[in-house]
């Protein structure tokens, strides 16, 4: 008797790893998350008040005295050649 050849199937399954910038965004979004809890923290610890400013007087009384300035010597200017014909 003859011999039957056998029949093998062989698959090949490709695959591809995909990478996305997801990652980037989502730490962008959790550091912004974080700073605005921080900021709610902080009003809530404060009392929801600002730090009192110091009052600023009504009338301001400021005097500046100059000190004398000599003016400076200035050398006398030469007269024009006269002109000549």
């Amino acid at each position: 008797m003859a011999e039957q050849p056998t029949a093998t199937s062989s698959s090949t399954t490709h695959t591809t790893e995909r990478k996305s910038g997801s990652s980037a965004w989502l730490a962008f979004l959790v550091g912004g998350l974080l700073v605005v809890v921080a900021i709610i923290a902080w009003f809530m610890m404060s009392g929801g008040q600002p730090a009192e400013a110091p009052s600023i007087p009504s009338e301001v009384d400021v005097n500046v005295t100059a000190p004398e300035i000599p003016a400076p010597s200035v050398p006398d200017v030469p007269s024009p050649a006269p002109p000549s014909n």
